[in-house]
């Protein structure tokens, strides 16, 4: 109690102290007598004898122990300092002593500027120090301090850790999936491919990749798909109705297709966008007069010579013979009877191949023929090479080219299977001379299509209509294959010889080509022979044809087309075909 009323009393002391200050300050001559008031007023108040003691002196104590505690804390206190910046600061999350949040291709002053004051030391994923101005990409795996704290930074999606997101990140974490036993991850590695913050990747996570690196819809960081805004639209076609170039929406209906009706030469074609369906429906010829060439009854178009004008291809066009002869072997242009024996020779492989297949040989001296099916269509495989390099080395001798200018190899002359050229990278250069070499000597298929890519189409197809050659046309404009008959061969044949006994340096060059060409199936079983030849071959077809030279009465033409992949028909129909030649000129003598 006692200690109450003194502390009432300081109190009391302390605000009459205060008035009297205060009133002083306003008026100075009343100032003494309100003090001695004050002092009568709490003198009287105040209680007598030890108690009045103990207060007086209890107040005095107290009162300037607190007025003058209170009077110094007051004066000599600091305002509270203000925070460190943190975590808190930052753009991003911090989870386990990762940094999340940070997108592919932030570079890393954009990423020291986003951490601002809070932000301390970088360093990259070997632990070297980051300049913290640098234009680089902040990687996947890099360090950062923050707030104080060191942090792995975690690069959405960027498992290889370059800072970015591109098909290998995707084709890394496809594979850490489906094959998880061949490929070892970093911890940073996993965590950034875990899109939704976990330890584990899920499939969900590299088809979400996908998605950003095919079209950009996609937010790696807040792991939600980016509504497409439809910026860019590709206008409908034949086939298409308008559509979004980043998300296939469509808008309204395809346009649809203007046909235009085939031709003899053209297939039936859309005006509007060129694509084509079926086939050329082909001329329908009636045949050369004396005075006439060979003329389409359904376009005018013609083809070749009258055959006044004509030499022996004038002849080989108008032989007896047709697509089917039913296993008649047909002998014209001579009173000369094929051998029972060697005539048995020819039917046994006629049977053996089941009638498909297709010979023709022509004496070049008396005009003589044996032919079997010499008008079936079948299919060419690479004898074709051997027409199309004549019309190129014809071209060259009027001036159309040189052996010696250079072609260069690109990725539309690629074409599988034989030759040595599609070994060669592309941009390689060659010389037409190298490129002819090889197409005819191993029957290298890119050096054709380099050639047809140089000397055209069009050209050679009015070559060919020139001779009368019914097949071997290049009419699809995407591929350099097609089809042929023997009567068509030996019209071919015939021109190379004709054209080698020009005696031209060109002319000779390529007739030495042929002579030494490889893959020659006519002398496996006549080896001692020199015979001019082409080849071709599938996984359905065994052709060959050329110019044997080896008899002294004259060389011959023999063009063989099978579908025995094996060689089993072709080797030896050609032995037993030079066997009946040979008889023949025994007959002649």
């Amino acid at each position: 109690m006692k200690k109450i009323l003194t502390a009432a009393l300081a109190l009391t002391l302390l605000f009459a102290l205060s008035a009297q200050l205060l009133a002083s300050a306003v008026e100075p001559s009343a100032d003494t007598s309100m003090f001695s008031d004050a002092e009568s007023d709490t003198s009287s108040t105040n209680v007598s004898g030890d108690e009045s003691s103990d207060t007086s002196s209890d107040d005095s104590s107290d009162t300037s122990s607190d007025t003058s505690s209170d009077t110094s804390s007051d004066t000599s206190s600091e305002p509270d300092p203000e925070p460190q910046p943190d975590e808190d600061d930052t753009p991003f999350d911090y989870i386990d002593g990762y940094l999340y949040g940070v997108y592919p291709q932030t570079t890393v002053a954009d990423f020291a500027a986003m951490l601002g004051e809070a932000g301390g030391e970088l360093t990259a994923p070997d632990g070297s120090v980051l300049d913290p101005s640098s234009s680089a990409y902040i990687a996947n795996g890099s360090g950062a301090v923050v707030g104080g704290n060191t942090y792995c930074v975690i690069v959405a999606g960027d498992l290889n850790g370059d800072g970015g997101v591109t098909p290998t990140d995707y084709l890394l974490l496809k594979r850490y999936i489906l094959l998880p036993e061949s490929l070892t991850l970093s911890e940073a590695a996993v965590r950034c491919a875990a899109l939704n913050r976990t330890t584990t990747p899920a499939a969900s996570d590299y088809l979400k990749i996908k998605r950003y690196l095919l079209t950009g819809l996609y937010d790696l960081v807040k792991d939600e798909a980016i509504p497409c805004p439809h910026e860019k639209w590709l206008d409908a076609d034949c086939e298409h109705a308008k559509r979004c170039a980043l998300c296939g929406k469509t808008e309204g209906s395809p346009l649809g297709h203007q046909w235009q009706s085939a031709t003899c030469t053209k297939p039936k074609y859309c005006r509007r966008c060129g694509k084509t369906e079926g086939e050329p429906l082909g001329h329908k010829y009636k045949p050369a007069t004396m005075t006439t060439p060979k003329t389409c009854t359904v376009c005018g178009a013609t083809s070749g010579l009258p055959v006044s004008q004509q030499s022996i291809n004038s002849m080989i066009r108008g032989d007896r013979g047709s697509a089917n002869n039913n296993g008649m072997v047909f002998v014209n242009n001579t009173d000369y009877t094929i051998p029972a024996e060697l005539l048995q020779k020819l039917n046994n492989k006629i049977k053996q191949a089941n009638d498909d297949l297709s010979f023709y040989v022509v004496d070049l001296n008396t005009y003589a023929t044996i032919g079997y099916n010499i008008d079936r269509e079948m299919n060419s495989a690479c004898v074709v090479k051997a027409a199309y390099c004549l019309y190129v080395f014809q071209q060259i001798e009027k001036g159309n080219g040189s052996l010696d200018e250079i072609l260069t190899f690109e990725s539309r002359h690629y074409y599988p299977s034989s030759g040595t050229i599609k070994n060669s990278p592309f941009g390689t250069q060659f010389t037409l001379r190298e490129v002819l070499y090889r197409t005819i000597n191993i029957s290298d298929n890119c050096g054709y299509y380099m050639l047809v890519d140089r000397f055209g189409r069009d050209g050679y197809n009015r070559w060919l209509d020139s001779l009368g050659v019914q097949y071997l046309h290049l009419l699809r404009p995407t591929s350099n294959w097609t089809s042929v008959c023997t009567r068509d061969l030996a019209i071919i044949w015939n021109e190379i010889y004709s054209y080698y006994q020009t005696g031209t340096l060109t002319a000779k060059t390529m007739f030495n080509y042929f002579l030494n060409a490889q893959y020659n199936y006519l002398k496996v079983l006549l080896p001692g022979y020199q015979i001019a030849h082409k080849s071709g071959w599938t996984q359905t077809t065994f052709n060959d044809a050329g110019i044997v030279l080896e008899h002294s009465e004259g060389p011959y033409l023999i063009a063989i087309l099978t579908s025995d992949r094996e060689g089993n028909i072709l080797c030896p129909l050609a032995k037993y075909l030079d066997e009946i030649m040979v008889d023949y000129f025994n007959w002649l003598d």
